[in-house]
């Protein structure tokens, strides 16, 4: 049961995640909390994130919504029509208050 949970653990540490957001200080703050769990890659523009996918296979992606010229919606339509990407977990993240 334990070597189970050892190896459950090292899968856990040895997961990606994918920050996207093209707020700096957003960024900052969202891998400063997973970084410690998590290897984390970060990004600020929704056009890197095919070519970043490539090379990285992230196993989670955190998604802003809103970015600079393509919104977070496109980025993930654009995610889920590639076969290799569209089983990649994407979860949205915002800061809009409303």
């Amino acid at each position: 049961m334990q070597s189970n949970e050892v190896n459950n653990n090292k899968l856990i540490d040895d997961s990606i995640i994918l920050i996207v957001d093209d707020e700096p200080i957003n960024a900052t703050v969202i891998e400063s909390l997973l970084a410690s769990h998590f290897k984390t890659h970060t990004i600020n523009c929704g056009e890197e994130v095919m070519s970043v996918c490539d090379s990285i296979k992230p196993d989670l992606i955190l998604l802003d919504v809103m970015l600079g010229s393509m919104s977070g919606l496109d980025v993930c339509k654009e995610l889920k029509a590639h076969p290799s990407y569209k089983d990649i977990p994407v979860i949205f993240i915002t800061a809009i208050m409303d």
